[in-house]
């Protein structure tokens, strides 16, 4: 039996749950209550409803105080609360496929718990611009922070809804080790567009200081099917010879050459949005004249259409589409 209102109780217990804290709360009660206040504000908190004490249904707060928390919070203008759109990759258009490839190389899902809820993305501090467009697109107000050990930008963002929307385009937990292009995607060029801005490179090279050539590339971990696809996406639309490069630490594709133009044509003309570096040079080389420097006509090959089974090629190779998988 309790002590205090004689509810049955074990009997190794003094007092019930409601007795305890009532007791508890009377015994610390100067401390709430606090020795430095003056007697008035002493005397308006034992009349408020402040120091009752917790039940498991929770504290009960008078009107008043819930009208002053309410217009506190409305007054504030630092409050943590942010406005996100968590519908933005709900339909894929040019712009969503571009995000999800480009979040599929340079994005991390973290999560708490054993439940992925955080959406991470570290960039240079000089693409603190593309970060800023991220947010745009996603109807953000997430603060980007900028980390000055590591002399880049982070943008955080905990989402449950906008995280298992990725999950459902294979942005995983640790997709190093597993990326995969999901079917929706993989002959989509924004998409790839996105996916070389994050993990790709572009850009000029030089043959014992003579000759000068574009290329276009992009690297990742031996077990990812990512750099297979894109070679495969790349086959299917220009004629190219060039191979995935495997080994033991990384897997690499590069096209060079003449043939790079038409593809880096395919990825970057008329695109909608790219990271500002990348399609500065990506429009340098489009645009320039390449006749006299030691780059062949194949660098004016237009855009192919995607080839169906059956169908061949229309160069000098004459070698059926179906060999490498194109559809």
């Amino acid at each position: 039996m309790c002590i205090d209102c004689g509810k049955p109780i074990s009997k190794q217990a003094k007092r019930c749950m409601r007795c305890a804290v009532t007791n508890r709360s009377k015994k610390y009660a100067p401390y709430w209550l606090g020795k430095h206040r003056s007697e008035e504000t002493k005397q308006k908190l034992r009349e408020s409803n402040l120091g009752k004490p917790s039940t498991r249904k929770g504290v009960s707060l008078p009107d008043k105080t819930k009208k002053k928390i309410s217009q506190t919070l409305l007054s504030n203008p630092n409050r943590k609360k942010y406005f996100l759109n968590e519908c933005a990759f709900d339909t894929i258009t040019d712009d969503s496929a571009y995000w999800l490839g480009f979040l599929m190389a340079d994005g991390s899902i973290y999560g708490r718990g054993g439940r992925a809820q955080y959406l991470c993305v570290e960039l240079q501090k000089r693409d603190i611009s593309h970060l800023e467009e991220l947010t745009t697109f996603l109807g953000s107000s997430h603060p980007i922070r900028h980390c000055n050990n590591h002399n880049s930008v982070v943008l955080c963002i905990g989402s449950v809804r906008l995280v298992n929307s990725l999950m459902r385009y294979n942005i995983v937990p640790r997709k190093t080790y597993c990326a995969t292009a999901p079917p929706i995607l993989e002959s989509n060029r924004h998409f790839w567009r996105g996916v070389i801005d994050g993990d790709g490179n572009i850009g000029f090279s030089t043959t014992s200081g003579k000759y000068t050539y574009p290329h276009i590339g992009i690297c990742g971990h031996p077990q990812s099917n990512l750099i297979d696809q894109f070679a495969k996406f790349m086959k299917c639309r220009i004629p190219i010879k060039a191979k995935v490069y495997k080994s033991v630490r990384r897997n690499m594709f590069c096209i060079s050459g003449a043939i790079a133009v038409p593809a880096i044509r395919l990825l970057y003309i008329d695109a909608p949005i790219a990271l500002d570096r990348k399609k500065e040079i990506a429009r340098s080389i489009i645009e320039k004249d390449w006749n006299g420097c030691g780059i062949s006509k194949m660098s004016q090959l237009p855009m192919e259409r995607p080839r169906r089974m059956g169908q061949t090629r229309t160069t000098d190779t004459n070698r059926p589409s179906g060999e490498d998988g194109c559809k």
